[in-house]
């Protein structure tokens, strides 16, 4: 119930107009540049929300923290190499949301330094990354949010987000994208007989994501990936420090 309090939709409302977006015009510009110009000639190509969203992934999004959005056309037909460059245009959108994480992080950590942070643990104002995160959400659940740590909320939940959603795209099931890799390396015949079911796949993965299934491998990888990210972003910390 704690993503349904009004302070946290609209946070997760930015994240459907940033992360989703971002994740469907990466495929896009991919299939653009490798000869595919199906995205460009419907529209796709554009960080408007409303050109891509998907009702059951948005809802996914704001009840679970990862979900999809409207799949962007691709031609296979126009792709020089079909399998490889089809994997390369699935990965994109993932890797799109890694790059938006990468760049979250580090306007956290700058974030964190700035006297918008104000959340204290024993009286000492967190400045540590990971830590705030590891600290805060607790009060999140119990106080509510501290609205002059809004920006740095926001921010981290862009991040863990973004996260959540390169991962969650990553399942080799469709429709994801993972999928979509593991085509490149199945043999067309044995594709074949697995697309046939995507449908019921689909039903099944809804069921799974309500149920809490898919949710345990894609926090605990985000959870990682975070730590990789705050660990790869030290610096920052250290420059900020020293700024300070």
């Amino acid at each position: 119930m704690e993503r349904l309090q009004p302070l946290n939709l609209l946070v997760m409302a930015i994240v459907v107009v940033t992360c989703l977006p971002i994740h469907e015009v990466a495929h896009g510009l991919a299939a653009d540049h490798l000869g595919d110009h199906t995205a460009r000639n419907s529209g796709r190509l554009t960080l408007n929300p409303l050109a891509h969203l998907d009702l059951f992934g948005t809802l996914a999004l704001f009840l679970f923290g990862f979900g999809w959005a409207r799949p962007v056309p691709v031609d296979v037909g126009n792709l020089k190499h079909k399998k490889r460059d089809m994997a390369l245009v699935a990965l994109a959108g993932p890797g799109a949301n890694l790059l938006l994480a990468a760049g979250m992080m580090v306007l956290y950590k700058v974030l964190l330094y700035t006297p918008l942070n104000t959340f204290s643990y024993n009286g000492i104002v967190i400045r540590d990354g990971l830590a705030w995160w590891m600290l805060y959400a607790p009060v999140l659940g119990s106080d509510g949010l501290v609205m002059g740590n809004l920006l740095i909320y926001i921010a981290v939940t862009v991040l863990s987000t973004s996260l959540y959603l390169a991962l969650f795209n990553l399942l080799p099931i469709p429709p994801l994208d993972g999928s979509r890799i593991l085509e490149a390396f199945l043999p067309w015949k044995l594709w074949v007989k697995v697309a046939r079911y995507q449908n019921a796949i689909y039903l099944v993965m809804i069921v799974l994501l309500y149920l809490g299934v898919l949710t345990i491998p894609v926090s605990y990888g985000g959870y990682y990936l975070f730590q990789a990210l705050d660990w790869l972003t030290r610096p920052v910390e250290l420059l900020m420090g020293l700024l300070l």
